[in-house]
């Protein structure tokens, strides 16, 4: 991919001047600074053009959560947005680890969100504080490319303080936007592969299909055409929804709160039971590699079955003999999932054999468990600057017929009749229970029949088994962000 700078010297030029400043700017034709109906209608708001690049370039997908009137106090809260505006002016020590100075989050934190006298501490798992020498060194991760928001409504008012911008944006729904892979300002290419997400393909669609493409165009500069070309509507975007309020200082945003609303939102602040049961099929707990919180694995063995499992259908409908993978679907799998970058590549012995030339593995030929039911004994969480973690601890349904003979989707055999094989004690035990409680409907599968038991509190009463399974995890959208995950099989 290429990337170009041309179109960020011309957002940032036009930034400048079509937003106005916090001080409100000439009020020589008001009588006072008080705000009116009349003014706030008056206020001009930043069209859909405009927010895109601003927030590209002034990187609104780091801005930590809060609400207006309280912004956090806590350093761990501007570390990334630090580390993403002033780059430039890092440097590394010499095991190759990005340092920065407690200073330069100071002078951010003031800059853009007003904020002095920061209690400076570690964030666990990204960065080690050095309070000898004021100095936060980087742990090792991997950070996103620039934001591509797309604006959905914007409401601008004047006030004391000056103009005030109240907006509701959503991301593209590409996946690649997401991450490391696309950026506003990387080169279009239209050449999609078995991985390429429906949100892409979409997008490549309109742009073609709109006119508004040109040769060496950035994605960026295509959005901003369809944008003038009153398309900003059929862009595809993720059901996510973030509202930002800041004003502009000197050409910069001064961020004034920042969340997320819709359902998106709703589901990652509250984690049930049986929210926690789905989750952990869809996403396939079973396959989370173990590590303890801030030592993610540095080796791309580790993330190998994981990977394999989340891309299982599409890997298969690709293979000829043996599965192949390539090693930039399980780069991408630790680092969204792990925050876990430059991966060592090498054969998995026994699993997958690794080709450096082509950059794939191959399975060498092995099987692999359905997917694993974990009922939730305790759900804990704690907010950790802007983020909301969550510790679980779980227990494995100790019922050997779903490792392989059966799977959730299986309908349940309320007569305790199963084909082929007689059902074992715990098996007969579980269709009992559905049974006698009542939650049994028509057609049931085990994933619905087991999510009604944990919903009219019966979970516990499935057959578990002894061991409990510790994760420790937030989440990125919808997207879980794991930082630990062990097993404890004592009593």
């Amino acid at each position: 991919m290429k990337k170009t700078l041309i179109s960020a010297f011309i957002a940032m030029a036009l930034i400048c001047c079509l937003f106005a400043g916090c001080t409100g700017g000439d009020k020589s034709d008001a009588d006072e600074n008080t705000q009116t109906p009349d003014a706030a209608e008056a206020a001009e708001a930043p069209d859909a053009e405009d927010f895109f690049w601003l927030a590209a370039n002034y990187r609104f997908d780091c801005v930590p959560y809060f609400d207006e009137g309280r912004a956090p106090s806590s350093s761990a809260d501007y570390l990334m947005y630090a580390f993403i505006m002033n780059g430039e002016r890092l440097t590394a020590n010499d095991l190759g680890y990005i340092q920065m100075s407690a200073s330069v989050v100071d002078e951010t934190a003031e800059k853009y969100f007003k904020v002095k006298s920061l209690e400076h501490a570690s964030d666990d798992g990204l960065w080690d504080y050095d309070e000898d020498t004021k100095t936060y060194t980087a742990t090792g991760w991997g950070y996103a490319n620039e934001p591509s928001y797309i604006l959905k409504e914007c409401k601008a008012e004047d006030t004391e303080a000056g103009r005030v911008y109240t907006v509701s944006c959503s991301p593209l729904s590409a996946d690649e936007f997401s991450g490391m892979e696309l950026s506003p300002y990387f080169v279009i290419d239209f050449d999609e592969h078995d991985y390429t997400s429906d949100g892409l393909r979409a997008l490549h669609a309109l742009i073609k299909d709109s006119g508004v493409y040109k040769e060496d165009m950035t994605y960026g500069e295509a959005i901003a055409a369809l944008m003038e070309a009153g398309l900003t509507d059929e862009i595809p975007t993720s059901p996510q929804e973030f509202t930002f309020k800041f004003c502009m200082e000197d050409g910069r945003p001064v961020f004034l709160a920042h969340g997320q609303t819709g359902e998106a939102a709703a589901e990652a602040e509250e984690l049930t039971a049986e929210r926690f049961f789905e989750l952990a099929i869809d996403e396939r707990f079973d396959y989370i590699p173990f590590f303890d919180e801030g030592n993610a694995p540095r080796t791309a063995g580790e993330y190998l079955m994981y990977t394999f499992i989340l891309n299982e259908r599409e890997l298969k409908e690709k293979a000829v003999d043996y599965v192949k993978m390539p090693a930039s679907l399980v780069d991408e799998t630790a680092e969204k999932h792990f925050q876990r970058t430059n991966l060592e590549h090498k054969s998995f012995e026994g699993l997958w054999e690794y080709d450096p030339k082509t950059e794939e593995y191959t399975a060498t030929g092995w099987g692999y468990s359905n997917e694993r039911i974990f009922i939730a004994r305790s759900i804990d969480k704690e907010k950790r600057g802007s983020r909301t973690i969550y510790t679980v601890w779980a227990a494995p349904a100790d019922i050997e017929e779903f490792d392989v003979m059966m799977n959730t989707d299986t309908p349940v055999a309320v007569r305790g009749e199963h084909d082929d094989w007689p059902p074992s004690e715990n098996l007969r035990a579980l269709d009992e229970l559905i049974k006698k409680s009542g939650v049994y409907e028509d057609g049931m599968t085990y994933r619905e029949a087991i999510a009604a038991l944990i919903r009219e509190g019966r979970g516990e009463e499935i057959p578990l088994a002894y061991e409990k399974d510790k994760f420790v995890f937030y989440f990125d959208g919808d997207t879980p962000v794991y930082l630990a995950h062990y097993v404890d099989y004592s009593d």
